[in-house]
């Protein structure tokens, strides 16, 4: 089974090194996510991705109200949040917005 993932609202320095990775790994296939604010995930090439791997920008604490649409839209998705401030709060912040694990990068 090969696992489709996604990923979203990253710097374009760590969109690269999961890129690399992830096309590098046996068993994943990063397939394209586009999200507009005002309707449901838009999938491309590739399908609907069985994990979306979100950063935060370093101006927002968290893309809460992203990972609350995902949730909305796709339940099924997986969801990793990979936060540079990993904070006992942070983490919190986004378990509850819908986030399946937190990993400090």
């Amino acid at each position: 089974m090969t696992i489709k993932v996604s990923i979203l609202n990253t710097s374009s320095e760590t969109q690269g090194c999961l890129s690399a990775l992830i096309r590098s790994t046996p068993g994943l296939q990063l397939v394209p996510a586009v999200l507009t604010h005002l309707s449901p995930p838009v999938h491309h090439l590739g399908g609907i991705p069985h994990v979306i791997v979100v950063e935060p920008d370093q101006r927002d604490a968290m893309p809460y109200p992203l990972l609350t649409r995902i949730r909305a839209f796709s339940p099924n998705v997986r969801i990793l949040v990979l936060d540079r401030l990993f904070s006992a709060r942070s983490v919190q912040l986004a378990v509850t917005a819908g986030a399946h694990g937190v990993i400090s990068i």
